[in-house]
């Protein structure tokens, strides 16, 4: 049986028995620090419970244009999932396809021989049909979910209005350093 779980951690490794944390969630995050000098600047945006008082609350248009051109990041989308801040309809169906293909998919026995697989830099690698078969299936995994993110994204259904919304920023420098 192919479960969620198995399905995360093709990408990342996951426990989902910790419950929502209290300080929230990050949805996204940039940060645009300087590395060169002390000067520090990032904004961000956080998913709280209901019902949490925050005084940087902020309503679902302003998050779909702050979280608009963001990525497809492994390790906020399959949390957030798992913590029910995104609902979208194409993503959860997408999940549901992937799964479907890990209970169907029967990997090829190793017989020694070398497939050859080029990476998306170009690089060659020769390996064997287990890992050559595993890596293309969580590439093909991965274009079915992150088309349907992006496709939710666009729509403004991916995010829960179950949950309130607060943006943080911070902009100055620092003298720690």
């Amino acid at each position: 049986m192919t479960t969620f779980l198995e399905l995360a951690n093709r990408y990342r490794q996951f426990s989902f028995d910790k419950p929502f944390p209290e300080e929230g969630i990050c949805l996204w995050y940039e940060d645009s620090s300087s590395s060169g000098n002390r000067y520090q600047r990032w904004k961000g945006i956080w998913a709280y419970k209901k019902g949490k008082k925050d005084e940087n609350v902020i309503d679902m248009e302003r998050v779909r244009i702050e979280t608009k051109h963001q990525s497809c990041d492994w390790s906020y989308l399959f949390d957030h999932i798992h913590y029910g801040i995104i609902i979208g309809t194409r993503t959860l169906a997408a999940v549901q396809e992937c799964l479907d293909i890990l209970k169907n998919d029967l990997p090829p026995e190793d017989d020694g021989t070398k497939l050859r697989h080029v990476n998306r830099l170009g690089g060659v690698n020769y390996l064997s049909k287990p890992i050559h078969h595993d890596w293309e299936l969580t590439s093909r995994l991965s274009k079915i979910l992150s088309t349907a993110f992006f496709a939710d994204s666009k729509d403004g259904t991916l995010y829960s209005d179950d949950f309130d919304y607060a943006y943080k920023s911070h902009s100055g420098w620092n003298r720690s350093c």
